[in-house]
């Protein structure tokens, strides 16, 4: 009698196991949803399996921004990456503006990739919505994936590329 009622309490557990499983993790991508379509808006993140967005979702702090706010000062260290989820923000170099980026942009690789200073000032022009990945996680993200940390070297190349050119 012990063993068939073992045997159906396994039967019933695994089943019920698995679901509250699935469930966790639903409740868990409910609760980032914001940072997963941030995440999911940019290329270099977009084609990661779902699981790993979710993991950097997870890590991320959501900073809302009012017009006016400086993100990240030109010369301070680079300690964190950012995303663009809402709003707009204007990158100036030597307080001239460079560019204007909007959601689905983001910045601060240069200066975890390089180990250097901000080569920019970031500026919000308008209320918004910025995810950020702190150094630490950023750099555990890279060294985890390494076709990541080639796309993200790769569009740093193209930005460096495109800003050297005089039209741009």
């Amino acid at each position: 009698v012990l063993l068939v009622l073992a045997a159906i309490m396994q039967r019933i557990v695994e089943p019920v196991a698995m679901w509250l499983s699935w469930l966790s993790g639903r409740a868990a991508e409910h609760r980032h949803r914001q940072a997963l379509a941030a995440l999911r808006a940019v290329p270099v993140f977009a084609e990661l399996p779902a699981a790993r967005q979710l993991e950097i979702a997870r890590a991320m702090r959501a900073d809302a921004v009012s017009a006016g706010t400086v993100i990240v000062r030109q010369g301070e260290p680079g300690d964190r990456f950012c995303l663009i989820a809402r709003g707009a923000v204007e990158v100036q170099v030597d307080e001239r503006p460079v560019v204007r980026l909007g959601r689905g942009d983001f910045f601060g690789e240069r200066a975890l990739l390089r180990n250097a200073p901000r080569a920019a000032t970031v500026a919000a022009t308008e209320d918004g919505l910025v995810f950020s990945l702190e150094r630490l996680e950023f750099e555990r993200f890279l060294a985890g994936d390494v076709a990541a940390r080639q796309r993200v070297q790769a569009t740093l190349a193209f930005r460096d590329e495109v800003a050297g050119m005089p039209l741009f």
